[in-house]
């Protein structure tokens, strides 16, 4: 809640408690709440990344991984989905931070972790599917790899949706980028002129009339 109303300092700082608060009950009764401990670790890692704190974010979502993996390697069918979502906020961290080989490696894992699930039940783990199909597209866009035909065409049976393609991140890839160039002007005063040749010529310009007129 308090991420939503942009308070990011407090809403980490909550994050992390319940993080603290579950590694200590995690202590003496792991499978309990080792699960739990996992999910506050994925939050965390989102708040540390939304501040620009690469390194702290990768650590908790790297341990969030580590753990989920371990309770998947002793309960698959509990805990693979899990895995799956981990290794999506993982890839998430390492795209954000132009890791890109290493954001498609995850986002490939975690897109096999839930292949055989989404076959099972489509309905409660399509969405999860989807998403981590557009994720696995921009990575393999992004290193410059060829996607693998064969697990992308078992989700899109499983869903029974479209094959997702390259296009379909692509308003979503721009807005990002328009966000991070607003968020780079709001630190330094100006408008890289440079990401902005990046932009269509039209929509760049638009950026630089609704900055003038609100620096006014």
């Amino acid at each position: 809640m308090l991420s939503n109303l942009g308070r990011r300092e407090e809403a980490l700082a909550a994050s992390q408690e319940a993080v603290d608060i579950n590694r200590r009950l995690a202590q003496t009764r792991p499978d309990a709440f080792l699960p739990d401990l996992a999910r506050s670790l994925n939050n965390t890692g989102a708040m540390l990344s939304d501040l620009g704190r690469d390194e702290e974010a990768l650590g908790a979502s790297q341990e969030a991984v580590a753990i989920r993996r371990r309770l998947a390697e002793t309960r698959p069918d509990t805990f693979l989905p899990g895995l799956a979502t981990s290794l999506g906020a993982l890839g998430q961290i390492l795209a954000s931070t132009g890791r890109h080989q290493d954001a498609l490696a995850v986002r490939f894992e975690g897109l096999m972790s839930i292949a055989g699930h989404v076959e099972r039940h489509p309905q409660t783990f399509g969405d999860l599917a989807r998403a981590l199909s557009r994720d696995y597209l921009e990575s393999c866009e992004r290193a410059g790899a060829q996607p693998d035909s064969a697990l992308l065409e078992r989700i899109v049976r499983a869903v029974g949706a479209n094959r997702p393609t390259r296009e379909d991140r692509a308003p979503e890839a721009l807005k990002a980028r328009i966000g991070a160039i607003l968020e780079a002007a709001e630190k330094t005063g100006a408008l890289d002129e440079k990401a902005l040749a990046e932009l269509p010529a039209g929509l760049a310009e638009k950026l630089r009339t609704a900055w003038a007129e609100r620096s006014v």
